[in-house]
């Protein structure tokens, strides 16, 4: 039963020829049960094989302008009419002017004071250096921190855009294939529509 399945699917991968050949039987059909209007049946059939083959082809090409230009058919025509080199084109020029911020520095400030001993003044400049030291360890260690934070951002960010990327190449080859199969199918209706005109200049003996 899945080999069977598994055929099937396979088969109808091949729709537009199977479309096709769809087509040419109900054509052949018409023509068996109307043999005494062989000539109105071949130029309906060749007709509307030909107007939905171009029909299918445009609305797969308004499709896919649409979704890399984010514009439809029409708008997109509009534009290229609007893109004349001949007409005159008002061009509107928008500025925004932006000035730099003023910038801050952080300073260590030491008061002066006065000691009465030598070592009252190593005793204080050794406190000093201890808070300064302090103060840089605390520095370094939120700096480490920070950065630690922004790497691991940075690393889910890129494995999110990474899966994104895959998901929408997917979305993109299997909407790519598609359309393929159905211009093709409609490449197969104009050529069918095109051999049947001929059929009806140049009748087979």
């Amino acid at each position: 039963m899945k080999k069977i399945t598994q055929l099937l699917k396979w088969i109808l991968k091949a729709w537009p020829i199977l479309g096709i050949a769809a087509f040419f039987f109900i054509h052949k059909f018409f023509l068996m049960i109307l043999s005494y209007f062989t000539y109105e049946v071949n130029s309906i059939f060749s007709s509307l094989s030909q107007f939905l083959g171009g029909l299918i082809i445009i609305i797969i090409i308004g499709k896919n302008i649409s979704e890399f230009r984010h514009m439809n058919l029409l708008s997109y025509v509009k534009e290229y009419f609007k893109s004349f080199p001949l007409l005159k084109h008002h061009h509107k020029i928008t500025g925004k002017a932006s000035f730099p911020a003023s910038s801050s520095l952080d300073a260590y400030a030491f008061t002066e004071g006065k000691w009465e001993t030598v070592e009252q003044g190593i005793q204080e400049l050794e406190k000093r250096i201890r808070n300064l030291r302090t103060e840089m360890n605390n520095k370094y260690d939120n700096i480490n921190k920070r950065f630690t934070e922004i790497k691991d951002e940075l690393n889910a960010s890129i494995n999110m855009n990474t899966r994104e990327i895959h998901e929408v190449q997917k979305s993109l080859e299997r909407t790519v294939l598609d359309d393929l199969k159905i211009q093709f199918f409609g490449i197969l209706l104009v050529v069918y529509g095109f051999i049947v005109d001929l059929l009806i200049i140049f009748p087979l003996q």
